[in-house]
């Protein structure tokens, strides 16, 4: 039964909780009410999911990531369990929640984060949760081992059942129901059957002519009637006596779609020992979906026909698995089970529990329980009992079935725990985001998952194309890790996979046949040829779009920064200076794995990608000149300039340099493309000239003599984005400089200095140049030589603000 179930799960999290979050739930009687049933961590994001009540209403809950309120969440989703556990508190049945939080991005350096969930009421009270969590993200489905829960070619099951299949549905009012319930059994139930329908003295006379009606047109059609109201189970019972064989038991409240007898009945047809069938729903406890054990509005709003669609293309028989309890609002019986056991026991009345007491009892006499993992059937979840009456039968009911089975719970406890569901939920996920796209399709995105501005647009453009309902397949190399991370994003949320090697996307891609190929990054990838293939040849097989995004130059050198083996921008040089220099590269940052590249073949390569895309995309006019220097033939037509968006920033008034140090603000991580080396050039000429100049890294840098604290650089450290303004007053800078040795295609760092109005150098390289040069407080520097660069900006801007 779903309540029992629902409440078990809760008992479960409060022992969770007790035993993990530093703030236990309110007391007792004290608003608002707080609990996290589920918190999980990922390769990219932290996402909990609870619920949250007060007398006064709730208004909002929010996540704390290291003290930084962060992501997105919803509030209002469907618990009818916490509703039956507050039935006196308004919105208790709405009252769930789901935060996302980015994980990255507070996870830099492998260290703990720490989480608190806080609730908001009308009244102005809150309430809160609060846990450390440690760098150890989940682990992830396997993509090869789930879509080997698929069918080759999804479809309508052949062949007809070998005999009539009993339905029978109890009644009791429930007009509203009733229509749309037998109308879709009319119209989809296409095979072999007969309906049995029970009226449990129903009191609204609209009800006793609609069954009336219903036994006159039906072509088969049993209809009973109490004479006086038996309740549920009874009602039941005694329509159990006039079937003939196997038979379905239906809630009112339920549309079932196409072939769905076929499919919910073929586990008994199959297997003799296989006592009840229970099919996939929006409302079925453990059997729930898209998130198990809550109320779950329709995914991505499909029709309920829609959905099952997708549930199509699960293979049956080796998606199948064992349930403890099978859910009773459309189960599907063995009869043998039903002679072996007997049916409702008639101690639960008016229903809830009957069913679990029912499958406990065959599972002792070696019957086992089945989800149909192939079918979705819609439950309204509200025909059976009305509202009032739910928490009453639940508390009553729940102490019968564990008295009569005292390891009930505990094996409910380890099936949600095992969720052996997950894998079929998330690939018919999947499924359906990208069925629900129609014609427009949706869009595969290869990325490498290394940070940076690379990572920042490929998320802010899965998240834009999901939000608008195109959904996203992405396909990333993890950091520090191997193999692939594997998500698919819809408006509803995500769901992951990993995969070993890029030969098991094949399949997924051929599935999900999406419309367009957006080649974000391949740095990292550890066979570039072999997925520049797979990419062209899943272009031609879909006849999808492509585009390539060009925020380096690991298309022109392996080399992405095009900085030689001595640390200087070769400036795309002839292919023989190319041929000397990469046998001979050393720099740290060339990871080795593509060492033994011949510039030669490594751009024939990239050029079989460029030349077959629709468009190529850079972020800086600079950026598009180097590659058309080395890829003469690349059309501008196909190209474009897209510079990245920048979010605001206050403007910071610039200090006057009087008789106080001078002070550069250098802002980032600065490794060794960005120009560590030089700033430690700069520190030797500023304590070998014993001026009065202080350098602030506003970030990290890659230098172990400036970590040590050679030459008083002050490092800050990383830091929040919002914070910049004020860490830039706080440590007195005066001016900004990028000290990037390379062209970068675009710099945020650059443009955030120029949001703020500071004085801002850099070399006369790329992207920085390009906008500095019509910035009224910028300087080009005219050299790299730390002496001349450092008389160039205290020549400028140690007089002026």
């Amino acid at each position: 039964m779903k309540a029992d179930i629902a409440e078990r799960a809760l008992q479960r999290a409060r022992r969770t909780l007790s035993a993990s979050w530093a703030r236990r739930p309110a007391p007792l009687g004290t608003y608002p009410r707080l609990y996290c049933d589920r918190l999980e961590l990922w390769a990219d994001r932290i996402a909990v999911l609870g619920w949250a009540v007060s007398d006064a209403g709730i208004v909002g809950v929010s996540a704390e990531v290291d003290g930084v309120v962060t992501g997105s969440g919803t509030y209002g989703s469907l618990r009818s369990d916490v509703q039956q556990a507050f039935p006196d508190i308004a919105g208790s049945a709405d009252s769930g929640f789901e935060l996302h939080a980015a994980f990255s991005r507070f996870l830099p350096t492998g260290r703990p984060v720490h989480v608190r969930v806080t609730a908001y009421d009308r009244a102005g009270r809150t309430a809160a949760h609060e846990v450390t969590l440690e760098p150890q993200p989940a682990t992830l489905p396997s993509l090869s081992r789930s879509l080997a829960l698929l069918r080759p070619a999804p479809g309508s099951e052949a062949g007809d059942l070998p005999e009539p299949v009993d339905i029978v549905v109890p009644v009791f009012n429930g007009l509203e129901h009733l229509r749309p319930l037998f109308d879709s059994l009319r119209r989809n139930t296409a095979r072999a059957h007969r309906l049995i329908v029970v009226d449990d003295a129903s009191t609204d006379p609209r009800v006793v002519v609609l069954l009336d009606k219903l036994a006159r047109t039906w072509p088969n059609v049993l209809l009973l009637r109490n004479e006086e109201n038996l309740g549920f189970v009874r009602s039941v019972n005694r329509a159990v006596e006039r079937t003939r064989g196997h038979f379905v038991l239906l809630n009112t409240d339920v549309v079932v779609p196409p072939g769905w007898l076929e499919r919910l009945m073929r586990p008994i047809l199959a297997h003799d020992d296989v006592g009840s069938v229970t099919p996939f729903s929006n409302s079925a406890t453990i059997c729930s979906f898209p998130v198990p054990l809550i109320d779950n509005p329709l995914h991505l709003d499909l029709e309920p026909e829609a959905l099952d669609r997708a549930f199509r293309h699960v293979d049956q028989e080796v998606a199948a698995a064992e349930l403890p309890t099978g859910v009773g609002f459309c189960m599907a019986f063995n009869r043998r089970a039903v002679d072996a056991v007997g049916m409702f026991h008639e101690v639960f009345a008016e229903g809830y529990g009957e069913e679990n007491d029912w499958c406990r009892r065959a599972a002792r006499a070696g019957f086992r329980h089945l989800v149909a993992p192939n079918l979705f059937v819609f439950h309204r979840h509200g025909g059976s009992f009305a509202p009032e009456k739910r928490a009453s039968l639940l508390t009553r009911n729940l102490q019968v079935l564990t008295r009569r089975h005292p390891n009930y719970l505990r094996l409910v406890d380890a099936f949600i725990a095992a969720d052996p569901l997950r894998e079929a939920r998330d690939v018919v996920r999947a499924v359906a985001g990208f069925e629900a796209a129609g014609p427009a399709g949706g869009v595969l995105v290869l990325d490498h998952d290394r940070g940076g501005g690379a990572n920042f647009y490929s998320d802010r453009r899965i998240a834009g194309e999901a939000a608008a309902g195109r959904p996203v397949l992405a396909v990333r190399v993890p950091r520090g890790g191997s193999g692939l991370t594997v998500s698919c994003h819809d408006r509803d949320g995500v769901v992951r996979f990993s995969a070993a090697s890029p030969a098991e996307l094949n399949p997924l891609v051929d599935l999900l046949r999406p419309r367009e190929l957006f080649v974000n990054q391949l740095y990292s990838f550890p066979d570039v040829p072999a997925m520049i293939r797979q990419v062209l040849g899943w272009k031609d097989r879909l006849g999808a779009s492509l585009t390539v995004a060009a925020h380096d130059f690991f298309p022109i050198c392996p080399s992405y920064t095009l900085l030689d083996h001595h640390e200087t921008f070769c400036g795309i040089p002839d292919a023989s200076v190319c041929a000397a220099c990469l046998p001979n590269h050393h720099i740290g940052y060339f990871l080795g794995l593509y060492d033994r590249a011949e510039i030669g073949p490594w751009r024939a390569m990239w050029w079989s990608l460029l030349r077959c895309a629709d468009r190529v995309v850079f972020f800086s006019e600079s950026t598009r000149v180097l590659y058309r220097r080395a890829y003469p033939d690349l059309e501008e037509a196909r190209t474009s300039v897209e510079p990245h968006p920048v979010e605001y920033l206050p403007p910071v008034t610039p200090l006057a340099h009087t008789d106080g140090p001078f002070v550069i603000g250098v802002i980032g991580r600065i490794s060794v493309e960005k120009g560590s080396r030089f700033v430690e050039r700069l520190v030797d000429v500023i304590r070998e000239r014993h001026l009065n100049v202080r350098i602030v890294v506003v970030g990290e840098i890659h230098s172990e003599r400036l970590q040590q604290g050679h030459g008083g650089v002050v490092i800050t450290g990383p830091y929040e984005r919002t914070r910049l303004p004020e860490l830039i007053q706080k440590h007195g800078i005066h001016c900004v400089l990028v000290p990037s040795i390379w062209p970068e295609t675009f710099c945020f760092v650059a443009e955030e200095a120029m949001t703020m109005g500071l004085p801002l150098a850099v070399f006369d390289l790329g992207a920085p140049a390009e906008r500095v040069k019509g910035y009224e407080r910028g300087l080009i520097l005219p050299t790299m030589d730390a002496g001349v660069a450092l008389d160039a900006i205290l020549a400028r801007f140690s007089t002026h603000t």
